[in-house]
């Protein structure tokens, strides 16, 4: 399964929650018990992970791609950074689904030109924002 996440670093999540922690901090909690309640399932051993950042504009966006190791991208996901700025929400999710596109297209495996969409071999592909 390929994942996609979007890491929202605008200045809305600096702001605390009552437990005390800040939003920013929350979500890269969320994005790392995921990956780590995925990873012990045994038929998850495949599953690709792509982390983009609202902070930049393309190509800065991506910090982790489907390439990359997962100790790579725990790695990026522990130096994200709260931005004070306006996001680039929408470059992010749009590079996201242009990316799982992509991949669907030059992907052997699902997609063929003359014959449509093998249904048995398409890949369970997510984004989270």
């Amino acid at each position: 399964m390929k994942v996609a996440f979007i890491v929202d670093t605008s200045l809305s999540m600096h702001v605390r929650a009552e437990n005390g922690l800040s939003y920013i901090d929350m979500a890269i909690g969320a994005i790392e018990t995921f990956v780590a309640s995925r990873s012990k399932i045994s038929n998850c051993s495949n599953d690709k992970y792509f982390l983009l950042s609202t902070a930049e504009d393309y190509p800065k966006m991506i910090l982790s791609s489907w390439e990359d190791s997962i100790e790579h991208f725990l790695g990026q996901l522990k130096l994200i950074k709260k931005q004070r700025t306006m996001n680039a929400l929408h470059g992010a999710l749009a590079y996201a689904f242009s990316l799982l596109s992509l991949f669907r297209g030059t992907s052997a495996q699902s997609d063929i030109i003359t014959g449509g969409r093998l249904i048995c071999r398409a890949e369970t592909t997510l984004v989270f924002y």
